[in-house]
């Protein structure tokens, strides 16, 4: 015997428009994801999304107190990112500069090796280096 499975045809549930307003507002106001507040008040993702673009304009012409209050917090971020940027840049200048002193100190042992092979060959009459010949 084969089970069916029983679905159940609910309707469209109605929401009124104070309710969308404030998960919209909730949303562009940081507190939550789509995901947090679909879990939260058990509406979909995707509704809260339709929402948010639908309301977006009217909150953001008319911000609830909350969100005027906190307009300061996004510039504190800006200029708290913008130090962090300068300071990495100034962190990576200081590192390019050591790497640059590195490179010179390695090439000027390269040539005081390559002189004292050049020294030792001429001296001893060995040869030091290998001399590039056909491979067998």
């Amino acid at each position: 015997m084969s089970q069916k499975k029983q679905t159940s045809v609910t309707s469209p549930r109605k929401f009124t428009k104070v309710f969308k307003l404030e998960v919209a507002t909730r949303y562009l106001r940081g507190d939550g994801s789509y995901r947090s507040l679909s879990k939260e008040l058990g509406v979909g993702k995707t509704q809260i999304f339709s929402w948010v673009h639908t309301f977006a304009n009217e909150i953001n012409a008319n911000p609830p107190e909350a969100m005027k209050m906190s307009s300061a917090q996004p510039k504190k971020l800006e200029n708290s990112s913008c130090h962090k940027k300068a300071d990495e840049v100034t962190a990576l200048t200081r590192e390019l500069e050591q790497m640059r002193k590195e490179l010179a100190y390695e090439r000027m042992r390269a040539t005081a090796y390559e002189h004292m092979i050049e020294i030792a060959e001429n001296r001893w009459n060995i040869e030091i280096r290998k001399k590039a010949g056909a491979k067998q």
